[in-house]
């Protein structure tokens, strides 16, 4: 907080949300501009961000958990929420229920870290995950269950359209947004445009998101030696640019396509839904519990080139499933994806929390 990635544009969002419900939220992390602030009604507090190599980890989560007890005991809190990312509350804490919400997708590289996220879920038993996909995969991986669990699918607001997209945008183009990695399924996409960027001679692709270097090789120039000599100048890679920039992007997209290999939840597609865009997401991980394939979106096996390729074209080429997978899509998020309905669910399991640990 403000929002930084996923799951720092979920903790702005149902944060803002929550107050806008009578509720009072603090939002607590440390860093290193330690200080409070207010942001329209939600209390931030940053906490000095210790850098001491090997011990950081433990002194910076053990003086998060002080200061929680001390707001607890204060009375500045019933319930605290914590992502499972990083582990940042591995410790007992006994004086309120605490949540944990799980996020990510993939273990950490580091020992230490993977320890602290085994320690935070095995320690509080009470989760919300963002999909099923994401907890069954955490259950596998880390070996615990919770004794509380529910699903509460990420919000997705209404965008604003006070932004402009880029004036040197092409006026047919296949969008792509968010990290370009492999990961993600950005080169998996460059090798389908080589297949449909042929066949529709007018159409660019475009590509909104911060450009990771892999394996000593920038993304765009990957992506730029992928699709080769004759297709590159109709391959626009825009770099990070702001979320508004990248919402009325979509708005203008013909399809958005966003053959992850991996996640958790996948914001960008749910938005492009919600700005009216029709989508092609992954066949794998958490796509088909966010796409219906064939009502809401076409779904793509992100590991082949040929299949993304020919589900956007299959779009491209039919204005009538176009507009219908949009008209479904659109109706489906504001029904299942809604901020309201993720506050009322959240608000729900936080009672049945601490009724549970009165019980005790």
């Amino acid at each position: 907080h403000p929002a930084i990635g996923g799951i720092g544009t979920f903790t702005h969002t149902i944060a803002h949300g929550m107050v806008a419900a009578g509720h009072e939220v603090t939002v607590v992390g440390y860093g290193k501009n330690a200080g409070e602030r207010d942001d329209n009604g939600v209390r931030v507090v940053v906490l000095p961000e210790i850098t001491i190599r090997k011990v950081a980890w433990l002194i910076n989560r053990w003086s998060l958990r002080r200061w929680l007890k001390h707001e607890v005991k204060g009375g500045n809190a019933d319930i605290i929420e914590t992502p499972e990312y990083q582990g940042l509350v591995p410790f007992g804490f006994n004086r309120c229920p605490v949540v944990v919400r799980l996020h990510s997708s993939g273990l950490p590289l580091r020992f230490i870290i993977r320890l602290c996220e085994k320690m935070t879920l095995k320690t509080h038993s009470n989760w919300i995950a963002v999909s099923n996909y994401i907890y069954q995969e955490t259950v596998k991986e880390y070996k615990i269950a919770p004794d509380i669990k529910a699903t509460i699918y990420n919000p997705v607001v209404q965008p604003d359209s006070g932004a402009s997209a880029p004036t040197n945008l092409p006026e047919d183009f296949v969008l792509y947004a968010g990290t370009v990695s492999d990961r993600k399924g950005a080169f998996v996409l460059a090798e389908a445009a080589r297949l449909f960027l042929a066949k529709f001679p007018n159409l660019h692709l475009v590509y909104a998101g911060f450009l990771l270097e892999e394996d000593g090789l920038d993304a765009e120039q990957k992506i730029y030696n992928i699709v080769g000599a004759e297709l590159v100048k109709r391959v626009h890679c825009l770099g990070l640019v702001d979320h508004a920039v990248v919402l009325e992007c979509m708005r203008k997209a013909k399809v958005f396509v966003f053959p992850s290999k991996l996640e958790s939840f996948g914001l960008t597609p749910v938005e492009a839904m919600l700005c009216k865009t029709p989508v092609v997401y992954s066949l794998t991980s958490v796509g088909p519990e966010i796409v219906e394939d064939s009502v809401t979106g076409l779904l793509a096996d992100p590991y082949s080139p040929d299949d993304v390729a020919e589900k956007t074209m299959r779009i491209l080429s039919n204005q009538s499933l176009a507009n219908r997978l949009v008209e479904n899509a659109y109706q489906s998020v504001n029904e299942r994806f809604s901020l309201k309905r993720c506050i009322d669910e959240t608000i729900a399991f936080y009672l049945r929390c601490i009724a549970e640990k009165k019980d005790i």
